[in-house]
């Protein structure tokens, strides 16, 4: 069975992936496990409330302490829970459906040939005993990213004031929000804390991975099929029909999506920071 992870940050479509990936027939692909509140039933969280002891421990170690607590402590919990999650018979499986993500799945009939789960590169931090775990049981890795930096803050903001992170149904496909004013200095740095992760990212999977992918919200965007036949191809498997399953929250332009985006525009022509993630 090919072990797998999807490494990415918010607002890059890792949730259109995994949902995707666990379309396909021969392959489980849990969503964000580790999340430190994540109440699906395949989660870290859920694992960590068998007793007492187990639930202080993880309270602890998913926050922004955990960074500091020894690998032989950290790995101690983590590690079965990452061999139940990839066995052929995992604690739960992946939720299918937005509505009802807390609720236990099982799937009797399912052949799994390639088993993996989405993890948010602060998680990865968090959480640095699980290094050796990936490294140990030769998990390949999904790098997923977003190029334009732009459409990553927009998307993030828009999060925040509409409260609505994914659209499953056809239905609510066009739903909008206000035009969002942009605060240069918070665009300007948050482009660059995303130039300083991914160069970081790129040395973690230099330094740890034997094999990884690397895909963009853009490929998804641009060929949907093709780019998750990438990964398919990626895990040793054949191609497959894909579907997307989420929709895209906002399609307008920018003109349309910023309240202020003459200023932003010509701003933007001044900052001495790239859109793009990438690290030369």
């Amino acid at each position: 069975m090919k072990q797998f992870l999807i490494l990415a940050t918010q607002r890059s479509g890792s949730t259109l992936l995994s949902t995707a990936l666990d379309n396909h027939p021969h392959i489980r692909c849990h969503g964000e496990v580790l999340m430190r509140k994540a109440h699906s039933a395949d989660s870290y969280w859920k694992h960590a409330q068998a007793n007492t002891v187990t639930k202080g421990l993880h309270s602890f170690m998913s926050s922004q302490y955990g960074k500091y607590v020894p690998a032989v402590i950290q790995s101690k919990l983590l590690y079965p829970y990452l061999d139940a999650l990839y066995s052929e018979a995992p604690l739960s499986r992946p939720w299918k459906n937005i509505a009802n993500w807390e609720e236990e799945y099982v799937d009797s009939e399912a052949e799994d040939l390639a088993v993996g789960f989405k993890l948010m590169y602060k998680q990865l931090l968090v959480n640095h005993s699980i290094t050796k775990y990936f490294r140990d049981n030769s998990v390949s890795c999904i790098h997923l990213y977003r190029e334009n930096l732009l459409d990553s803050y927009l998307s993030g903001k828009s999060l925040k004031a509409s409260g609505v992170a994914h659209v499953q149904s056809d239905d609510q496909k066009g739903r909008q929000v206000a035009p969002l004013e942009v605060d240069l200095a918070d665009l300007k740095e948050f482009v660059s804390k995303n130039h300083q992760m991914h160069s970081e990212r790129k040395a973690w999977l230099a330094q740890n991975m034997k094999g990884y992918l690397e895909l963009t919200y853009e490929d998804l965007n641009r060929d949907f099929n093709s780019a998750m036949n990438r990964v398919t191809k990626f895990l040793g498997l054949d191609d497959h029909a894909f579907e997307a399953t989420l929709r895209k929250l906002n399609g307008l332009d920018y003109k349309e999506r910023v309240s202020n985006w003459e200023e932003l525009d010509s701003a933007m022509a001044k900052m001495n920071c790239r859109l793009s993630p990438t690290v030369s």
